[in-house]
């Protein structure tokens, strides 16, 4: 695969991202004696100062200035509420990690578990141990296994085994609710990718990728819609940063109005990943120089260092991205 066609993908990926956050939900309840794996710990992650002692999550660098996202609810039977709010309350107070532990992170969600009622305050200590659980098992395994091959085979087959790896740790319905069109959206990303790289003429691909498309569920007319509003929004944010009339108050009003308070915290969250990101990235960047501009060492032990600090600073899925960052770092400066 070559590097442009890696960030072709990378940037339809991130897209769907974006406008899966404006989707509406589908929900389920959860049965009282629903029947799970048993669970597994996991370890916690590198980078975290174990003696971090925190009280409240609004003193967190992650979450200042922002509300918490997604919904902990029961209905009027009080069975936990399963759709993806409640998925996207769990990934909230895990964009945590790396700030504090995932054992005090737990212990948050777990006091705001214990105020719900029965059946659903146990649905939701089931539904969250075996979600942390899948976490886990996602994390290992890309790190065990080297991660899957940057080709399409490699993302294919990466797509199948994470499918399955939910099925094993969540009930099928839970999954439904979490991840209906995420799955769908992924599945059309990486068909279309592969009809593009067919040998097909273009009239052949247009065909193909319209018949794709017309196999979608009916939340995709949905999608497209919103793939619209979300692509004219984040261009117009775009614009507004690269103002100096604007600032990050006046972005938020603005997407605000335009998606609500819900969607808004998405973006936020979006928004703050990818900075963290960028920052390591930079951080990464000038080590390798430090590392490079040292008299009296030859490349080889400078490349030992700067494999040292990658594999101190990134986990092992992260550095198989590290040189599609480092060079779209470099093209957006320039």
């Amino acid at each position: 695969m070559t590097k442009s066609y890696y960030f072709i993908l990378l940037a339809i990926v991130a897209f769907a991202l974006l406008v899966l956050v404006l989707l509406p939900e589908n929900s389920v309840h959860v049965s009282a004696n629903s029947a799970f794996p048993s669970e597994q710990k996991s370890a916690h992650p590198p980078n975290i100062d174990p003696d971090v002692s925190i009280t409240d999550l609004s003193q967190l660098k992650t979450f200042r200035a922002t509300g918490t996202d997604g919904v902990l609810a029961t209905d009027e039977s009080n069975k936990l509420i399963v759709d993806r709010q409640l998925r996207f309350w769990i990934d909230f107070h895990l964009a945590a990690l790396g700030e504090i532990p995932l054992a005090q992170i737990k212990q948050f969600m777990m006091s705001e578990i214990a105020d719900l009622p029965q059946p659903g305050r146990d649905q939701a200590i089931q539904i969250l141990n075996h979600y942390l659980s899948y976490k886990a098992h996602l994390a290992e395994h890309d790190a065990s296994a080297g991660s899957f091959a940057a080709d399409l085979e490699g993302m294919q087959a990466r797509f199948e085994w994470q499918k399955r790896l939910r099925r094993e740790w969540l009930q099928p319905e839970t999954v439904e609710a979490f991840w209906h069109m995420d799955e769908s959206i992924d599945g059309l990303v990486l068909n279309k990718l592969m009809i593009r790289n067919s040998d097909l003429d273009e009239q052949q691909k247009q065909q193909a990728i319209e018949q794709l498309e017309q196999q979608m569920p009916e939340e995709w007319l949905s999608f497209r819609q919103q793939a619209v509003r979300a692509s004219e929004l984040e261009s117009q944010v775009a614009e507004m940063r690269s103002s100096s009339e604007f600032d990050e108050e006046d972005i938020r009003e603005h997407r605000l109005a335009s998606v609500g308070e819900e969607a808004t915290l998405r973006l936020e969250n979006l928004d703050r990943q990818q900075q963290q990101w960028q920052q390591r990235i930079i951080a990464l960047i000038a080590e390798e120089q430090r590392i490079n501009n040292i008299e009296g060492i030859d490349s080889s032990e400078k490349a030992s260092l700067i494999e040292d600090y990658q594999k101190q600073s990134f986990s092992e899925a992260e550095r198989l991205r590290l040189d599609a960052a480092k060079q779209m770092l470099s093209e957006s400066n320039q």
